[in-house]
């Protein structure tokens, strides 16, 4: 079993080793405007390591708020902002309900209830939502329910005494939706984006300011 998996690992190194040399990337662009449901996260994580994206954590985050230095933004979907979020955080959705009524849409409601979740879809006004709330003139930490990670490894755990070492399961580290709200806020015109490290339940969990509505 041992030497399965690391068979599996090797390939898959390979496999990546090979799709750069053969111009595999050229076909991972990531696409213009905000008409595709899903981008290809390789090609999202490639183009925010080369816009050398930031990421912070929370405390940093709060006294950038705190110096008036940074607006924070949520990009869960409303319901769960409201329920509870970073204080003086604004909310721009990145995902929002399933609103149509065909027989996908209506698949994806079925299938959900499954689960006993909601169907979400991409919010296609985000960028348009993020100019009309979001300054231009200030840095803007995006934060989410999972945070993400564009580390291409894994982090030795506390007090182990490990290195840094390189993952093939993690070769474009671990998306997330605050993640590609930075790719889409990029695209639309913002220059100064961080990244929050542990999106809002790390926040939460290193005790900082929150409130909720309603």
């Amino acid at each position: 079993m041992k030497l399965q998996r690391t068979i599996t690992r090797t390939v898959r190194s390979s496999f990546l080793v090979k799709a750069e040399k053969n111009g595999l990337q050229r076909l991972l662009q990531p696409f213009e405007g905000f008409s595709k449901e899903e981008e290809v996260w390789p090609a999202v994580h490639n183009y925010l390591q080369k816009k050398k994206l930031k990421t912070i954590s929370p405390e940093e985050a709060y006294k950038m708020q705190q110096k008036n230095k940074a607006v924070l933004v949520d990009v869960r979907e409303a319901k769960y902002y409201k329920k509870g979020h970073a204080s003086g955080c604004l909310n721009v959705g990145l995902f929002r309900s399933v609103e149509g009524r065909t027989p996908l849409d209506n698949l994806k409601r079925l299938a959900m209830a499954g689960f006993a979740m909601e169907a979400t879809e991409r919010n296609p006004n985000f960028r348009k939502d993020a100019l009309a709330a979001l300054p231009k003139n200030k840095t803007i930490a995006v934060m989410c329910s999972l945070g993400g990670t564009m580390l291409v490894g894994t982090k030795p755990r506390e007090m182990s005494g490990k290195v840094f070492k390189s993952d093939p399961d993690r070769a474009f580290g671990r998306e997330s939706r605050s993640l590609k709200a930075c790719y889409e806020l990029y695209e639309a015109g913002f220059k100064n984006i961080v990244h929050v490290d542990g999106g809002f339940p790390q926040w939460r969990y290193d005790q900082l300011p929150t409130e909720a509505e309603g």
